[in-house]
């Protein structure tokens, strides 16, 4: 349900997580210019109940008051959230996959495997920022849970990230003309680094993070009216984190994420109307 305020905003179900990045806007209102926030923030002016505003809308509003640069910044989120998994989804359709021998599968490949690793970290690191993103908007013990389970996504995942792609690719591309006994010895280091306990608990803390957050997100954007087939999708960020390497549903999951963000920020948040503040 809404309630009526100095200015509009949602009232949800609980206060677990309240003020959306969406508001209502009476027809003749003046709008304000709020840093941080997507659409800003609007004042009421008259007794009609409103209706949501369109970024268009918004931009012709706001222009000469901060609309340039409330403009750059919704450009700026679209681009984070939309570029960051068809690129993420591309690297990992020709991710290179190891054997159950890595060194002898991947000395082939090591350059390849070595470079899409470098490419991938700050790819995965944009995806963390990306559930920020999200988050934008969102306060109360839920959105604080969800900015909570990216940063450990963030600093656990991009760890696992670091040791079992880049300093596997250094040691594999770099003995290449070693002896081969010697070789044997390097291919036992690398067993023991993409099986060692730490590095693969790393990798399911980080996963576990990305899964918190995409469920924190669910919430606070389903008690702001989104619709449910789009917020599901979101899961495709912790399938392509647990899946990394093994075939190709990480890319599966990224596709999955870039359609439920296709359709949340250009087709939920694009709607002309929306209820009105009494509307459940």
């Amino acid at each position: 349900m809404y309630r009526e305020a100095d200015n509009w905003r949602p009232l949800v179900a609980s206060r677990a997580c309240t003020a959306g990045p969406n508001r209502l806007v009476p027809p003749g209102s003046a709008l304000q210019s709020t840093p941080g926030r997507v659409l800003g923030s609007v004042t009421r002016t008259g007794g009609d109940h409103g209706r949501w505003l369109t970024v268009s809308e918004y931009s012709d509003e706001t222009a000469g008051s901060g609309g340039e640069f409330a403009t750059s910044r919704l450009l700026g989120r679209w681009l984070v959230l939309v570029a960051t998994p068809v690129a993420l989804g591309a690297v990992l359709w020709i991710h290179p996959h190891g054997g159950e021998n890595m060194y002898e599968s991947l000395a082939p490949v090591a350059d390849t495997w070595y470079y899409i690793h470098v490419v991938l970290l700050p790819l995965f690191g944009l995806l963390g920022i990306s559930l920020y993103v999200l988050l934008n908007g969102y306060s109360g013990p839920v959105a604080t849970i969800g900015r909570i389970g990216t940063a450990i996504y963030l600093v656990f995942y991009l760890g696992f990230e670091a040791i079992a792609g880049i300093a596997t690719g250094i040691l594999i591309r770099e003995t290449q003309t070693l002896p081969a006994e010697q070789q044997e010895g390097v291919a036992t280091a690398v067993d023991a680094m993409v099986t060692d306990p730490i590095v693969g608990g790393a990798a399911l803390i980080g996963t576990a993070g990305s899964l918190v957050a995409v469920v924190a997100i669910g919430i606070c954007y389903r008690r702001s009216g989104a619709p449910l087939v789009p917020l599901l999708g979101l899961v495709g960020v912790p399938i392509t984190a647990v899946a990394h390497g093994g075939g190709l549903a990480d890319v599966f999951g990224m596709a999955l994420f870039l359609a439920s963000v296709l359709w949340l920020e250009f087709g939920w948040r694009r709607i002309d109307e929306r209820p009105s503040p009494q509307a459940v």
